[in-house]
């Protein structure tokens, strides 16, 4: 079942990528690198699988926005991240800092963050909620809430605007906004190999500059 047409102000862009990861630690504080490689457009595959899923799973209707999606291009995205805890040897009550850093065809940001730790949490280096959690022992567990609040610094994004490289993209955004605040809630629980989580997002003016975006996003990971 198809729906009728709904008034968009940004294009869909479908991404299917791989990430590799390598992270240094110390007492207080940890630098991870990451390196993004994909493919981005229809070739993703994004598209049909959520017509599938709508049309096969939950039965809704489906949209043909697809078809103003971002044309199809492989994606390179190198990410540098820095974490400071400013209260290492406190329990139950963290604060720290961290700033994370993008360059590629995909995003071009940086965004500073603030963040604030509850309940039983292991070393800012060794957390699930810095996205650490491989480094977790077998023995470490946590449960905590966790909230932050940050901006961003945007120079390119490429699911709004296309190619870094062409810029004859029909539907791109032309007017990025140049900077956004960034707030999360989130809940995480690791116990043995078996990591879960969940966080809410509140983005105000990312993209669209009069905009709110508020999405949420699920983990599940399981340590070899």
């Amino acid at each position: 079942m198809e729906a009728d047409r709904i008034a968009f102000d940004r294009p869909y862009a479908g991404l299917l990528y791989g990430r590799f990861e390598t992270v240094y630690t110390f007492n207080r504080s940890f630098l991870k690198g990451t390196l993004l490689l994909g493919i981005m457009g229809p070739a993703s595959l994004a598209g049909k699988f959520q017509d599938w899923f709508h049309d096969e799973i939950t039965h809704d209707p489906i949209f043909d926005e697809w078809k103003y999606q971002v044309p199809n291009q492989s994606i390179f995205n190198a990410d540098l991240t820095y974490g400071y805890d400013f209260l290492p040897n406190r329990k139950w009550f963290d604060v720290y800092s961290a700033i994370n850093a993008r360059l590629g065809n995909l995003y071009i940001d940086a965004s500073p963050t603030l963040g604030v730790r509850f309940g039983k949490f292991n070393k800012l280096a060794h957390s699930l909620a810095t996205d650490n959690a491989i480094l977790l022992n077998p023995a470490d567990w946590e449960l905590l809430v966790q909230a932050t609040i940050g901006g961003s610094v945007n120079l390119f994004d490429g699911t709004a605007q296309g190619s870094l490289f062409r810029r004859d993209f029909e539907y791109a955004v032309d007017d990025l906004k140049l900077f956004n605040a960034v707030t999360t809630l989130s809940l995480y629980a690791t116990f043995k190999r078996i990591s879960l989580g969940i966080e809410h997002h509140f983005l105000y003016g990312k993209v669209v500059p009069t905009e709110r975006h508020v999405y949420a996003r699920t983990i599940f990971k399981y340590r070899f």
